[in-house]
């Protein structure tokens, strides 16, 4: 495994599985969406977080 930083690029651990459902985001954003803040700063516990964290925006 080989995943230290790197100035270069990116250096993940382990390439990601498209048919598990695994995918790489390469875009960074400046500040989260405000539905997923929203739901981060409401979520009682971890699987609340899961059952309302949205797939999609």
């Amino acid at each position: 495994m080989d995943a230290q930083f790197s100035l270069d690029g990116e250096r993940l651990a382990f390439t990601p599985d498209p048919v598990s459902g695994e995918t790489d985001c390469p875009v960074l954003y400046a500040a989260p969406h405000p539905v997923v803040l929203d739901t981060l700063k409401s979520a009682d516990d971890r699987p609340h977080l899961w059952e309302t964290l949205p797939t999609a925006l």
